[in-house]
């Protein structure tokens, strides 16, 4: 398996197309709720596995410069329960805490993933919410 920073056009456009894959497609969320102004402003991840692309998720810091937030999480239906995502989120992890001003990582987690995230040391924080039709709960691993 293969982990990298998708830092040209091409492999930007292989994360847009497993976002679209998983949430547009098989989670029917509206194509135009998938991107936002935030696309040219993070740090998207891609991973492969010697046959293609299986999943994608990026990272950004907000203005506090402090507080990095974890978005758009997708691993393809056929890659998961094989331990990509927790492959994804350790890279993506190790790449944030090469930030010397890092305190808090947030992200927003998909109920059904809540699981998943507490694994890696996320708690839930605040009441659930919805978002493009989804049920999610703010999530928050503090860092030092």
């Amino acid at each position: 398996m293969n982990i990298f920073i998708a830092s040209d056009f091409n492999n930007f456009a292989r994360c847009m197309m497993i976002r679209t894959r998983v949430f547009v497609i098989e989670q029917n969320i509206a194509a135009n709720l998938e991107t936002d102004e935030f696309e040219n402003t993070s740090t998207h991840y891609l991973v492969g596995n010697g046959e293609g692309f299986i999943a994608t998720a990026r990272s950004r810091f907000l203005e506090d410069k402090e507080t990095a937030k974890i978005e758009r999480v997708a691993v393809l239906k056929e890659a998961r329960g094989k331990g990509v995502g927790r492959q994804l989120m350790d890279y993506i992890l190790n790449d944030l805490y090469t930030s010397p001003h890092l305190k808090t990582i947030k992200l927003g987690s998909q109920k059904t993933a809540i699981g998943f995230y507490q694994k890696l040391g996320f708690q839930v924080i605040g009441e659930e919410y919805i978002d493009a039709g989804i049920p999610h709960h703010l999530m928050m691993k503090i860092v030092s």
